[in-house]
């Protein structure tokens, strides 16, 4: 019966479903990966809290298919990204904010968070690649901060930027 809840079931069916299968410790994440792709009822949060790489890869490939990535890189602005508006721009900030437990993995989607309008998508992307450690960066990654520093225009994310390339402490 969960499991059957847990595939076909309504949104509140599936919620509280999820909550007992964690409970008794069954996995959930395939059958959330499953409704994600099926419904409007956006996952993204979800999928990403696993420790397992090889999901990571899934919801990375998966969000290339399905996210405008090419407009959420529309260059760096003040937008705090609010509404329904932003959704595409908040599934990126899901997905980018749990990459920093993925060392080098999901770089363009990274890339994408620091051109992005929204100020919390640049800071996700910068918490990632201090994370990961300058010793995993990919090797374009210096030349990307660098041209990301060149057009913030928030102060804050700015002086981030400058510390992340020079090997300061963020905060």
């Amino acid at each position: 019966m969960l499991k059957r809840t847990l595939s076909s079931g309504s949104k509140s069916e599936f919620w509280l479903a999820r909550a007992a299968a964690r409970e008794i410790g069954i996995d959930t994440w395939d059958y959330e990966f499953d409704r994600h792709r099926k419904t409007d009822d956006a996952q993204w949060y979800f999928l990403m809290q696993t420790d397992d790489p090889a999901r990571i890869d899934r919801v990375l490939e998966y969000a290339g298919t399905v996210l405008p990535l090419d407009d959420l890189a529309s260059g760096p602005a003040l937008d705090r990204g609010l509404g329904s508006e932003y959704a595409s721009h908040s599934a990126l900030g899901f997905i980018v904010q749990d990459l920093k437990r993925f060392p080098g993995k999901g770089w363009p989607v990274v890339c994408v968070a620091l051109r992005s309008r929204v100020v919390s998508n640049r800071n996700m992307a910068i918490n990632a690649l201090d994370a990961w450690g300058r010793a995993n960066w990919p090797t374009d990654a210096t030349s990307v901060l660098e041209q990301a520093l060149a057009e913030e225009p928030d102060r804050e994310v700015k002086a981030r930027l400058q510390h992340l390339l020079q090997g300061k402490p963020l905060d």
